[in-house]
């Protein structure tokens, strides 16, 4: 497994985490009135995204819980989607909250 494997799902598991941690607490009303919040999230599913792409395809196959290709699929919305963002927050959390459930940190 190349190192960078390692790094790259350290990428998606710290930025699963900030997105859960934004998300936390907060009301549909104050994610639709937030601008920030809507576009800090975009850029962490793109990182989050980003990185799963990036991911040997020998790591993926030998850890087929997590969904890679639903993964990359959200950065893809999230990009060329741009209205999801401001109307679908529980896709949102749902898909971080999925997404990180496969995720576990791996060894340094």
């Amino acid at each position: 497994m190349p190192k960078d494997d390692l790094v790259y799902v350290g990428h998606m598991l710290d930025s699963a985490g900030e997105a859960l941690e934004l998300l936390r607490g907060r009301s549909r009303t104050e994610f639709d009135s937030d601008k920030s919040l809507r576009l800090s999230l975009a850029h962490l599913f793109q990182t989050i995204g980003e990185a799963a792409r990036r991911v040997s395809l020998v790591y993926q196959t030998a850890h087929p819980e997590i969904p890679w290709r639903s993964i990359i699929g959200i950065r893809h919305k999230v990009v060329h989607d741009y209205l999801m963002l401001h109307s679908r927050r529980s896709t949102l959390e749902s898909g971080v909250e999925q997404d990180a459930s496969g995720l576990e940190r791996p060894p340094t």
